[in-house]
């Protein structure tokens, strides 16, 4: 009962700072909240603190602490292993970090998170996420698009966190097509309304008159079209020249 009564007591101070946000602050409260929870207590009461901390982490992710947020989610999978948003957390805490040496370990992350709730598009968002980062395509945007079937997001009043990152990277490497049938099967013609205006653009169609304030974002992301087209250049170019034997004697 002690450890209860300590656990919500941290638990209420990390949400607190997160009210103040102070992020990193409110990760430290919780995982000292975790401290107090057995691993093989009943799962009413390890359940709450690994949302908490699966949570936090998804702060953390948009913040850019990603070793902080990896944190947070190993600590919430130990809690409760079968609770799927924190080994997707764990994925894309991984992924941000920009290490193609470990994207089989977010692999395994993200898809024991489609496993465990095959129906969370957000799960299989991120496990998209790889594929994509390989030069695999068209598994990518075929997890995607299973994504966005069944997200159950109204993408009128909500943002899908690092949606619009995944279609601007599949149009800089060459699939404007398949995006633009995506935005349009989606329904995201509408809520997205610049990048549909810079995919029909990048596909050579004249656009019709539109507002300034959207033909300036039209152009801001055909300009990030351009710069991650030559990002992914570099990238195969690294990954080939590692992969190439040495010749030297």
């Amino acid at each position: 009962e002690l450890r209860r009564t300590a656990a919500k007591a941290l638990g209420l101070r990390g949400m607190t700072l997160v009210d103040m946000e102070r992020y990193e602050d409110s990760t430290s409260a919780w995982l000292m909240a975790s401290e107090y929870v057995s691993p093989d207590g009943p799962v009413e009461f390890r359940r709450p603190i690994a949302e908490i901390l699966a949570l936090t982490s998804g702060l953390l992710n948009l913040r850019g602490n990603f070793r902080e947020s990896e944190a947070a989610c190993r600590r919430a999978t130990e809690l409760d292993p079968m609770y799927g948003e924190a080994w997707r957390a764990l994925a894309e805490a991984i992924i941000r970090q920009d290490d193609d040496s470990r994207l089989t370990e977010a692999e395994d992350c993200a898809r024991r998170a489609v496993h465990l709730d095959p129906e969370n598009g957000a799960a299989l968002h991120t496990l998209s996420d790889i594929p994509a980062l390989r030069g695999n395509w068209a598994e990518a945007l075929g997890l995607l698009e299973r994504a966005l079937d069944v997200g159950g997001v109204d993408f009128q009043t909500q943002e899908w966190p690092g949606l619009t990152e995944s279609l601007i990277d599949a149009v800089a490497a060459g699939h404007g097509p398949r995006v633009r049938q995506l935005l349009e099967s989606a329904g995201l013609v509408e809520p997205m309304e610049p990048l549909w205006h810079a995919v029909r653009a990048e596909l050579g169609e004249d656009l019709e008159p539109l507002p300034s304030e959207i033909m300036d974002t039209v152009t801001e992301i055909r300009e990030e079209f351009a710069e991650r087209r030559q990002g992914q250049g570099e990238r195969h170019e690294n990954t080939a020249f590692d992969r190439t034997p040495s010749t030297a004697h």
